[in-house]
């Protein structure tokens, strides 16, 4: 049954090692008749479909956080507008904390994820391989690029090979529901103030 295949619950483990595509805008003040705000709109994170003998170690999960520079990505994509997030909970909201996974991965580190991939057994010669799936439209004109910045980052490290694929929001609900997409993005618009409601 493919119900058994997706466990959703899973994405908040997946999320604190790999938020790969998750920013949360920042105030600006820089336009005088812009008014600076804390909103957060949107935030994206990965999720994965998992199969009977998921291949998501926790070393591979680490190897994935640490090999992402998320400044890269606000810069490149988002032109310094954004500021990284490292939870999905964005961090100006009561009673949330980011800290444990910011001491560990808020730096890129590229030599630490080339060894915990050789630690599970990944190399040049035998590489990870994994299809990134995301909806080019629904969450805006950004997605495509934001994927692409997170493909080469994977692709720095010699061991991991990526491949960006999207579908249109339609299918795409219907492939991650049914557990057709293994590795793929979603986005949450929050609806209160308050970490309960993520």
């Amino acid at each position: 049954m493919k119900s058994r295949k997706f466990l959703l619950l899973i994405a908040l483990l997946v999320i604190s090692s790999l938020v790969l595509a998750a920013c949360q805008p920042a105030a600006t003040t820089d336009a005088p008749e812009v008014e600076a705000t804390e909103e957060t709109e949107e935030m994206g994170a990965t999720e994965e479909a998992v199969e009977a003998e998921p291949v998501w170690t926790q070393g591979l999960r680490q190897a994935i956080a640490a090999a992402i520079d998320r400044e890269v990505i606000v810069d490149r994509v988002f032109e310094g507008r954004n500021v990284p997030a490292y939870s999905m909970v964005p961090e100006d909201y009561p009673y949330t904390t980011t800290q444990p996974f910011f001491d560990k991965y808020g730096t890129r580190d590229l030599d630490m994820a080339i060894s915990l991939l050789e630690a599970e057994g990944y190399s040049e010669e035998n590489p990870f391989s994994l299809i990134l799936w995301y909806p080019p439209e629904h969450y805006g004109t950004t997605t495509a690029d934001v994927m692409q910045v997170i493909k080469e980052q994977l692709e720095e490290t010699g061991m991991i090979e990526v491949e960006l694929q999207s579908m249109n929001w339609a299918e795409y609900v219907d492939g991650f529901v049914n557990g057709d997409l293994p590795f793929f993005i979603l986005g949450w618009f929050p609806d209160f103030a308050d970490p309960d409601t993520w």
